[in-house]
């Protein structure tokens, strides 16, 4: 993986590692840049994007923090859809008061980028 900052002339493809700032709104980290992602942020006068860039041996990081949770998850748990490189593994519990009512409770959220070699 290559990180680091990249000019937005030579972006396409990248994932952002910050959310970025644009004339109308804002691009996300996580974000794969188009061509017109682009385009906006060069008229938004923004030069540079910090950002990654996959080799092919790498693993997309949702997909990597996928797989961690799903490693990890024992019974009476559920993995939660995972976002930008983290994930949320939950236990299953049964609500006291209603009969078969079900719940989840967080139990390991990670807060920080998740990536893996293949």
């Amino acid at each position: 993986m290559k990180f680091g900052e990249i000019q937005v002339a030579t972006a396409e493809g990248a994932i952002l590692a910050h959310s970025v700032k644009h004339r109308t709104g804002m691009f996300k980290k996580g974000r794969v840049l188009t061509g017109a992602d682009l385009a906006i942020l060069a008229e938004s006068g923004v030069a540079q994007v910090f950002a990654a860039r996959l080799s092919d041996d790498d693993v997309p990081e949702d997909k990597a923090a996928e797989a961690v949770a799903k490693a990890i998850a024992g019974e009476g748990t559920v993995v939660q859809a995972p976002f930008p490189g983290a994930f949320t593994l939950a236990q299953l519990r049964h609500h006291p008061n209603r009969t078969g009512s079900t719940f989840s409770m967080p139990v390991i959220s990670t807060t920080g980028p998740c990536a893996a070699k293949s």
